[in-house]
């Protein structure tokens, strides 16, 4: 099959994530309600690398407000409004292929792309973030979200983002920025050098459904041995596995008292957890302090 002919059928869904991320990216650029020459110049790139599908209904009309803003340099809030109008119709209407979990993934992989498409991270930008992850929780156990909000909840309690927190949160939103010959990618790459650590797997204030979910349990817990976990959750009509899958839903991880949220060494439960999300399952790592808050109240 041809590129052509293969586009007939891939190419709805391109025009449906590329608006989805496009979404996301002028979220991102207008969470301080600033829009400098830089993150306009990014934001240039991304749509130029993308201009095919914004040639042909039904983005034409969405390409020509953003081709002419970019143009005239009059990225106003008005153009904002109208262009998160029309992706916001759009994915409700034509392009409605992904569910709504699918399409506020793309959004946020756009609004980290946003956020760093001047190589810049302010402190204003990440309370602006936790907000629309604090209204998204219904994306927990999807990729980046619980990495991300368990993240951003941390460098958050002291209200002040150092250095430091900066330059992992560019870690973390590196991977998002796909342009290898953008502004953005190049000076984040020479910024980071050799990448760190993520830390900051398990769930925030996590929800836990027991009945006929299936549950696995890592590392050592602080209140019992892990065969009373166990009975806590067959109890409550959950499964448990001794081994990790992809019909996992829970990973409780015991921290042997470690109350930090760094679970990276953890050892390859928790990467293997880490692989299956990046995959697309709905697995959350949830911290054993958690799961305690709320099997206590069963």
């Amino acid at each position: 099959m041809s590129d052509k002919n293969y586009r007939l059928y891939t190419g709805p869904l391109e025009r449906a994530k590329a608006v989805s991320t496009l979404r996301g990216i002028v979220k991102g650029i207008n969470l301080d309600k600033v829009h400098n020459e830089l993150e306009l110049k990014e934001l240039r790139l991304w749509f130029n690398s993308h201009f095919e599908l914004f040639v042909k209904k039904p983005l034409d009309e969405l390409g020509i407000i953003i081709n002419n803003s970019l143009s005239g340099n009059t990225f106003s809030e008005e153009v904002v409004e109208d262009i998160l109008w029309f992706c916001n119709n759009l994915l409700e209407g034509e392009l409605s292929y992904f569910d709504r979990e699918t399409q506020a993934i793309q959004s946020l992989h756009g609004l980290m792309y946003g956020i760093l498409s001047d190589g810049v991270i302010k402190d204003t930008e990440i309370v602006e973030l936790n907000k629309w992850l604090d209204k998204n929780k219904y994306l927990e156990a999807l990729y980046p979200y619980d990495e991300l909000n368990s993240l951003v909840f941390n460098f958050l309690a002291d209200g002040v983002i150092d250095e430091d927190e900066q330059l992992i949160l560019k870690t973390f939103f590196a991977p998002f920025v796909n342009l290898h010959n953008g502004f953005v990618s190049q000076k984040i790459e020479l910024e980071i050098g050799e990448v760190y650590e993520i830390k900051g797997y398990c769930a925030v204030d996590p929800s836990i459904i027991f009945s006929e979910h299936f549950f696995c349990l890592t590392g050592e817990f602080v209140r019992s041995q892990q065969i009373e976990v166990e009975n806590i959750i067959v109890s409550a009509g959950g499964i448990v596995n001794k081994n990790l899958s992809s019909k996992i839903n829970y990973l409780i991880v015991g921290t042997n008292g470690n109350p930090c949220w760094a679970y990276s060494s953890y050892g390859r439960k928790v990467q293997k957890a880490m692989e299956w999300r990046k995959k697309g399952k709905k697995m959350q790592i949830i911290h054993e302090d958690d799961f305690w808050k709320i099997a206590d109240n069963l």
